[in-house]
């Protein structure tokens, strides 16, 4: 975006604020995230510190679960809100169609 410049114009704006969500392009919760209150907490306060919090663990443990309800507890708290990209391949479906999980704006697995 770029500012017009004109004798008698304003030269200062307030910051561009987006007039949807604050969560952009989450993908919708099918359950309720259940015992991670701690876990949650631990990353909001890494979050505090660091821009990159990297969560790992075993295959199915709920990392991508836990991810995803971190990011939109904390957007909801930002000024500007928060956005889900999901970096997963896409995957090829039986009649060679590549689809990306996040198309359905569901994650392909709550628990990858």
């Amino acid at each position: 975006m770029l500012p017009a410049c004109a004798d008698g114009l304003r030269h200062e704006f307030p910051p561009l604020r987006s007039a949807t969500s604050p969560l952009r392009d989450f993908p919708t919760a099918r359950t309720r995230i259940i015992g991670r209150k701690r876990l949650l907490a631990e990353i909001a306060e890494r979050l505090d510190c660091a821009s990159l919090v990297t969560l790992t663990g075993v295959r199915g443990a709920g990392k991508t679960r836990v991810a995803i309800e971190a990011g939109r507890r904390l957007g909801l708290q930002l000024p500007d809100g928060a956005a889900f990209v999901d970096l997963s391949p896409p995957h090829v479906d039986a009649g060679g169609t590549q689809k990306h999980p996040s198309n359905n704006n569901a994650p392909e697995s709550l628990t990858a």
